[in-house]
């Protein structure tokens, strides 16, 4: 049987190494063990913030969860984007917050044609509800 070589490109190989980040970081119960309950609810915008992409709402499993938290980009075509909510969980955990709120953009690059050009800038808005012991 012929196997054919993949050709990685550059989106893959950023998720691959974000994926590996993730592996080695701590769970979420060992990092934060006064959490009991952490729920998100995330909606992804366009460049301008007015039109809702796509919406989610997710409850984590602090016991299988890594502590890096990482929402994927919904533009297909973006490069070394994504968002990352570790920075923000952190801050609302060490102060025990019910509540987080926020807004991130894209940093990555809209398509592979784009690098160093053009930015993705799509927007995240989240809430974060954080339970604890």
């Amino acid at each position: 049987m012929f196997r054919r070589n993949r050709k990685t490109d550059e989106r893959s190989e950023y998720r691959a190494r974000q994926s590996e980040r993730a592996t080695a970081a701590p769970l979420l119960a060992d990092e934060f063990p006064q959490l009991r309950l952490l729920s998100m609810e995330l909606g992804q915008y366009d460049l301008d913030g007015l039109t809702r992409i796509s919406q989610m709402k997710q409850t984590l499993n602090l016991e299988n969860t890594s502590s890096i938290v990482r929402i994927h980009c919904g533009n297909m075509d973006c490069v070394r984007g994504d968002f990352d909510l570790t920075h923000d969980l952190a801050e609302a955990a060490a102060s025990r917050r019910g509540t987080a709120t926020g807004e991130l953009r894209c940093e990555g690059w809209r398509n592979k044609a784009c690098i160093e050009k053009v930015r993705c800038g799509r927007i995240l808005r989240y809430k974060l509800t954080l339970e604890y012991v």
